[in-house]
């Protein structure tokens, strides 16, 4: 089942994407974040649940790109538990980011992915994607 997140599914996505990551992340940092994403009517957060527990997450963000004239729909995070990939879980959370994006009348569907995460491209590809650019970034340094 497909869902918006709520507040209660905080660790659960935390637990997420850190296993994306491969690291554990600040978890006073991720839980303001969180509390952003919650209040945002521009972010769209949603889990796929199994059994009642959450394997899946996709955040997705609808803005506007002035240079494309519309609304940009731009998958920020997606994650699925490992061990649970290849089951159609990943598919079925970019599908329905993709009707939100379309429904809320955007003219252009996107995301970024480290270019090391090669599953991650070919899961793209398949789901109609292609490649089109390069990112860039630069990192402010951090203080605490």
């Amino acid at each position: 089942m497909i869902r918006y997140a709520t507040q209660k599914d905080e660790n659960a996505i935390y637990e997420l994407l850190c296993e994306l990551e491969g690291m554990s992340l600040d978890k006073e940092g991720f839980h303001e974040a969180y509390r952003d994403y919650m209040k945002d009517d521009k972010m769209h957060c949603l889990v796929a649940e199994m059994d009642r527990e959450v394997v899946g997450v996709l955040n997705l963000r609808i803005g506007t790109m002035l240079c494309r004239c519309g609304k940009i729909g731009e998958i920020v995070e997606l994650a699925v538990r490992n061990g649970m990939r290849s089951q159609g879980i990943g598919h079925g959370l970019f599908q329905e980011a993709y009707h939100i994006a379309r429904e809320a009348g955007c003219v252009r569907f996107e995301v970024s992915t480290n270019r090391t995460r090669l599953g991650a491209h070919r899961f793209y590809e398949r789901e109609g994607m292609e490649r089109s650019h390069y990112r860039f970034i630069r990192y402010f340094p951090i203080e605490k």
